[in-house]
């Protein structure tokens, strides 16, 4: 009886870490960028964001970030850029610091970032940013996925 107690305190109270995750899709890409830019945003459990965006079809804009930011979001934790070279909106900051570390050819890690905070519950803490890209061998679609924690989160999941 006590270890199933204790196992059910475990799930909820690993369950109850609050984070962010950023799903972005990159699909027939042209030279210069996509036709269609997606934003999608959904939670899974109290403060659990999940923000999607979906780049489609060749075509001119940016695969970016435009309407949808933490920060206006009601039930996410915030995010805050601390550098001088925002994008202005912090998933697209977020998205940069991850597409960076692929470029030098890391498809998946755990960043400790130094620019990017999350603010939750008055508290202001340093993020840990787990990530993984995948690509299709046949269509070349670019799958990423990100989560964002809060430090002591991080920690507490074992991440760090």
């Amino acid at each position: 009886m006590k270890k199933s107690i204790i196992i059910a305190f475990l799930f909820f109270s690993i369950n109850a870490f609050s984070y962010i995750t950023i799903r972005q899709n990159e699909e027939q890409v042209g030279s210069t960028g996509w036709l269609r830019v997606t934003e999608n945003f959904k939670t899974d459990g109290p403060g659990n964001c999940i923000f999607e965006l979906i780049c489609t079809e060749p075509g001119k804009m940016t695969c970016a970030f435009i309407e949808l930011d933490p920060n206006n979001t009601t039930g996410c934790v915030q995010l805050v850029y601390n550098g001088s070279n925002s994008t202005g909106n912090t998933l697209n900051d977020v998205c940069k610091l991850v597409n960076d570390q692929i470029a030098l050819g890391t498809n998946a890690g755990t960043i400790v970032s130094p620019t990017i905070t999350v603010l939750q519950s008055g508290i202001t803490e340093q993020s840990v940013i787990t990530y993984s890209r995948e690509v299709s061998a046949i269509t070349g679609e670019k799958a990423t996925t990100i989560k964002v924690y809060s430090y002591s989160e991080a920690h507490g999941l074992g991440i760090i």
